[in-house]
């Protein structure tokens, strides 16, 4: 039995600033696959190793400049929806989701790492539905971006399917080689950390871009730079985030108090990309018998617990974390969703109401069909 526990955004900050509290580590020792990626990034690492492995990743952002990944992301945006030139009255509907909000992310970032150019992702790698869809008379395709070709984007989400649950498949581990060749074929940490900022931007961007682009619609006076702030306060796409506890750990209680239960937890256990255990009880709504572990003034953790911690609870938001994990592309990630949103600012959007992905920590539309 494993106790996990839950606090809430009020507490966030502090936890995740907390040198014991570390993300759940990946197992080492693997030389290729998504084994490999995962033992070799700064998502799953402590101490030493994640310091050199973060330091390689803000290496690579500190040389991309927000602006031109703005200015690109609104050009691939457009293309897909005007085939490269805004045209008034443009036919055909676009699902955002489906053909431009994973696929910017990207193709942007993975031209600014120099991976090489980027194909689409109308191909699946076996386990994955295609990240992107043709729509009528081709209108909309991701096959629409004009230059791009190389690094598979289907590939990206291939990984991102099962980077945080450590879950491998042949298909994924295909994926992840596929993406060491278009980085030169070295199975390396700097190879790690440029594949690791493609999987780790692919959803969460997406989902900012997609939330942000609903209200923006709803409310075309404002601007996208204002529409993407405002989402990151009040309905950041990243929800909660998964802690484990390296030793015994007193925690003073949020207000409120945090919950705890017992939950039969494999000792292996692995994140879905949205922040929860697969098939676990971290899916589950929070309900169990008292811990007997609670001790005055605070909850006692004791090594091997997981904790789950909110980063969006009512005026308490947090959408990039905090603390030694917190997302270092946050400028580059906010650059993207505002050239994307800003490109599609005076399309109309078709599809009404818009339905969510079941996910309990990633808010993102399943559908935003938009049209000029």
């Amino acid at each position: 039995m494993t106790t996990i526990s839950t606090f809430g955004a009020d507490r966030a900050a502090a936890l995740l600033a907390h040198p014991d509290l570390v993300p759940p580590p990946a197992e080492a020792g693997a030389s290729d696959g998504l084994a490999w990626l995962r033992a070799n990034v700064a998502r799953f690492a402590s101490d030493e190793r994640h310091e050199r492995y973060r330091g390689q990743v803000e290496e690579l952002l500190g040389r991309m400049e927000p602006e031109r990944l703005r200015m690109r992301a609104a050009e691939l945006a457009r293309q897909v929806v005007y085939g490269g030139e805004v045209v008034e009255g443009a036919p055909g509907g676009v699902d955002v989701m489906a053909a431009i909000a994973r696929e910017v992310p990207v193709r942007v970032l993975a031209e600014a790492l120099g991976i090489g150019q980027v194909a689409g992702s109308g191909g699946s790698t076996g386990d994955e539905r295609p990240a992107s869809a043709e729509c009528a008379d081709g209108v909309g395709s991701a096959k629409g971006m004009e230059g791009v070709e190389g690094v598979e984007v289907a590939a990206v989400r291939a990984v991102a399917a099962g980077y945080l649950t450590g879950e491998a498949t042949e298909e994924r581990d295909a994926a992840v080689e596929s993406l060491v060749a278009a980085c030169g074929g070295a199975h390396d940490e700097v190879t790690a950390a440029k594949i690791g900022l493609l999987v780790q931007a692919c959803e969460a961007t997406a989902a900012l871009i997609g939330n942000t682009l609903a209200a923006m619609l709803r409310d075309s006076a404002r601007s996208a730079e204002i529409a993407v702030a405002a989402e990151l306060r009040s309905n950041p796409p990243v929800r909660a985030t998964v802690r484990l506890a390296a030793s015994a750990i007193e925690v003073q209680p949020p207000l409120g108090a945090g919950n705890r239960f017992q939950a039969k937890v494999p000792s292996d256990i692995g994140l879905s990309p949205s922040g929860s255990a697969e098939g676990s009880a971290l899916a589950l709504p929070l309900a169990g018998r008292a811990d007997e572990r609670s001790v005055a003034g605070g909850v006692l953790l004791a090594p091997g617990d997981l904790v789950r911690i909110s980063l969006s609870d009512g005026p308490h938001t947090l959408p990039f974390g905090a603390g030694p994990h917190a997302c270092p592309g946050r400028d580059q990630a906010i650059a993207i969703a505002i050239g994307v949103c800003e490109a599609l600012r005076h399309t109309r959007l078709l599809t009404t109401p818009i339905e969510y992905e079941p996910l309990p920590n990633l808010r993102i539309p399943t559908r935003l069909e938009v049209t000029s």
